[in-house]
């Protein structure tokens, strides 16, 4: 009786499919060689505690190569869409925004890591997307709370822009700043702008530094 009931349960069991979408290439922070063993773990280490039966939930794992493209990511998206009932990733913010756009049409969930730009927080767009992190506005609300509090008007940002990267203008510094200046713009007036803002690129610029230290002791200094 007891056999019976366990193949009863086995045969029952659910299997919830988990599609990782993340670049392969290991240069990348989030790539599928980094993330995909942490997965893995987390799966087993539910198993093994007992938080979870295989014989009531099936967990398995697959991935696809997000290439850390807004093009890539959602082919991959509409290739396992039949094989998913939950995306892990992307992780590069307009990958995320492609793939989440499609993802409430076939009421498949969406996960990530990444996801700190502003618009990625409208819910009547990304219906199923789930962030894991606060998003930049929240960053920037709690610095110039900091500056307001000690008085400081006069501030800029110096921010890192991958000359390499094809998304240089898109990037993670780039929605950082942008959430800065909306911030600043909501406090001190819209016609208020950051009085001084610069870019160069961390990896090959680094010489710039001293100059750029130089100017922004000029124009950002409190006299």
């Amino acid at each position: 009786m007891l056999l019976l009931w366990v193949l009863i349960a086995v045969a029952a069991a659910t299997e919830l499919r988990i599609v990782i979408i993340l670049p392969m290439d290991p240069s990348k922070r989030t790539a599928i060689p980094h993330v995909r063993p942490a997965v893995d773990e987390a799966i087993d280490t539910v198993y093994r505690k007992g938080e979870l039966s295989r014989a009531v939930i099936n967990l398995t794992v697959t991935h696809r190569d997000s290439r850390s493209s807004d093009v890539y990511a959602p082919i991959a998206a509409v290739e396992m869409r039949h094989e998913a009932n939950l995306f892990l990733g992307p992780c590069q913010s307009f990958a995320i925004a492609a793939v989440a756009r499609y993802a409430p049409v076939w009421d498949l969930p969406v996960i990530t890591a990444c996801g700190a730009p502003h618009n990625l927080g409208k819910k009547e767009e990304f219906q199923t997307l789930t962030r894991m992190l606060p998003p930049y506005n929240s960053d920037s609300k709690v610095l110039l709370a900091m500056f307001t509090y000690f008085g400081w008007r006069k501030f800029g940002v110096l921010w890192h822009r991958d000359l390499e990267s094809y998304e240089k203008d898109v990037s993670d510094c780039y929605f950082q700043t942008f959430a800065i200046q909306n911030e600043f713009g909501k406090i001190y007036g819209a016609n208020e702008k950051l009085e001084w803002l610069e870019k160069f690129d961390e990896n090959h610029e680094m010489h710039r530094i001293p100059d750029l230290l130089r100017e922004a002791s000029l124009k950002v200094r409190s006299k």
